[in-house]
């Protein structure tokens, strides 16, 4: 398992990680409970058949962004990192990671955009995916994290890799 997650950077080292947290603290409303709750049935019942269901959690991520609640989202989409973490699912790593990097440019959060920066790359890379239109997508919203957290030098070299791909594929 330690083999499984070289080059990535344990979430519990992003700052303000609540992946660790209970349900019941990630959840802020009654309406939210619910709705959460239904998720995570969902997401217990495809644990059980080996997956996680990806689309409701980003519909869940969604409607938190839609009633302004950025950190319960980010509670939700770090929660559903770690599990897929823990069952293997790099896919859905990958995906979560880049949910994680436009809410991290959002919300200025240099350190921890940074840190999710180069635990996505590392896992693509690790995927395999290098060379491909879902390596491409990675590289450019770390370029435009680090465009937006003022490395201009970093975001310029993903920018320039990104446009090499995109002129290949």
């Amino acid at each position: 398992k330690d083999e499984e997650k070289k080059g990535q950077i344990h979430l519990s080292k992003v700052k303000n990680s609540s992946a660790d947290q209970p349900v019941d603290d990630i959840l802020s409303t009654p309406k939210d409970k619910q709705s959460a709750e239904e998720i995570l049935k969902i997401g217990k019942d495809n644990r059980e058949s080996g997956k996680l269901d990806i689309n409701q959690i980003l519909k869940r991520v969604d409607t938190y962004f839609e009633e302004n609640q950025g950190e319960e989202a980010e509670k939700l989409m770090c929660s559903s990192l770690e599990q897929a973490v823990e069952e293997g699912d790099e896919a859905i790593q990958l995906q979560l990671l880049n949910e994680l990097l436009g809410y991290y440019r959002e919300v200025s959060r240099k350190e921890a955009l940074e840190q999710t920066a180069e635990r996505a790359v590392a896992l693509a890379k690790h995927m395999g995916l290098e060379g491909t239109l879902p390596y491409a997508t990675t590289l450019l919203n770390v370029a435009t994290g680090y465009r937006s957290c003022g490395k201009l030098q970093e975001a310029m070299g993903y920018y320039l890799q990104v446009q090499e791909l995109y002129a290949r594929l």
